[in-house]
């Protein structure tokens, strides 16, 4: 079986800048899409072919770069909290 990753510099494709959104990653080769609901990663290659990995590898993968690779994870946009204010609501 042909290994899709073969060809790529991984490294080259993950990195921030080139992110579209945080939810997926759009490159000239690839696209990588986050399924929350089914907790996976699903990667599509402009051959077509797709790979799903599931949560256990997903981690070991976020693991794998923020140890390796120096990928700090996203920090958290605050701003969509802004309008909220919390209320303590009586029992």
């Amino acid at each position: 079986m042909h290994d899709p990753f073969e060809p790529l510099d991984f490294l080259e494709e993950i990195k921030p800048e080139r992110w579209t959104m945080t939810s997926a990653i759009h490159t000239p080769t690839f696209e990588a899409a986050l399924s929350e609901g089914a907790q996976t990663l699903t990667f599509t290659f402009v051959s077509g072919y797709q790979e799903t990995i599931g949560r256990g590898d997903l981690e070991a993968l976020t693991r794998y770069l923020q140890e390796h690779a120096d990928v700090a994870p996203l920090g958290v946009d605050e701003s969509v909290l802004k309008d909220i204010h919390p209320r303590r609501m009586d029992q």
